[in-house]
């Protein structure tokens, strides 16, 4: 007598486990683009909180002498000190890093000063999502040299030794001088998932 007990699956059998693992695979795919969207959207608001921040001080405050050295440069009352920040590329990273800025009255732009060792990371930048991508369209000045900067098509920001980085700075009244245009969030190489606008009169909308 034959024994049916070893028999394996059916038909039915394997095509209710396909559909099973189916389902599963679709559930995990798309609560990845949830966490990747979410990952975007977050980015957008520390975006958004870090140029209000900057463009608040620029209002309110000018870097103080002991900031100054802590940056690494030199206090002298007869230069003109601003805030700014910097958006580059970093290890796969984006970062926003907030500067100090000196007016160069030969080159008649202003430059950042480097990041003294006094200051840690986590005071002087924000870093985004290694999931994220970020691109820039719009028009800044580099902290280099003063050389105008329009980016017609999406751009990303270089590494911080290039000349790619995002430069942006407010004046006293809140308008921006640098930096203005569309910054656009994405989900790393896919389509865009947010985006913060900067205006020339100063005003920030994270959407």
């Amino acid at each position: 007598m034959v024994n049916n007990k070893n028999k394996g699956y059916s038909l039915v059998e394997m095509i209710i486990v396909l559909a099973i693992v189916g389902i599963l695979a679709t559930m995990s795919l798309i609560s990845l683009t949830l966490i990747n969207n979410a990952r975007a959207k977050d980015a957008s608001n520390k975006l958004g909180s870090e140029l209000n921040q900057i463009r608040k001080k620029s209002i309110e405050m000018t870097p103080t002498k002991e900031e100054i050295n802590l940056y690494g440069g030199t206090y002298s009352a007869s230069k003109e000190y601003r805030y700014g920040m910097i958006i580059y590329e970093d290890t796969g990273k984006y970062v926003l890093s907030e500067v100090i800025c000196e007016y160069d009255t030969t080159n008649k732009c202003y430059k950042y000063l480097n990041l003294g060792s006094a200051l840690t990371t986590d005071n002087t930048t924000v870093k985004l999502s290694s999931k994220v991508g970020l691109t820039f369209k719009g028009k800044y000045t580099k902290f280099k040299d003063g050389t105008s900067v329009t980016c017609s098509d999406k751009t990303q920001p270089g590494v911080k030794t290039s000349d790619d980085v995002v430069c942006v700075m407010f004046d006293k009244h809140g308008n921006c001088l640098s930096g203005y245009g569309d910054y656009f969030l994405s989900k790393k190489n896919a389509n865009e998932v947010a985006r913060v606008i900067v205006k020339q009169n100063g005003s920030i909308v994270v959407r």
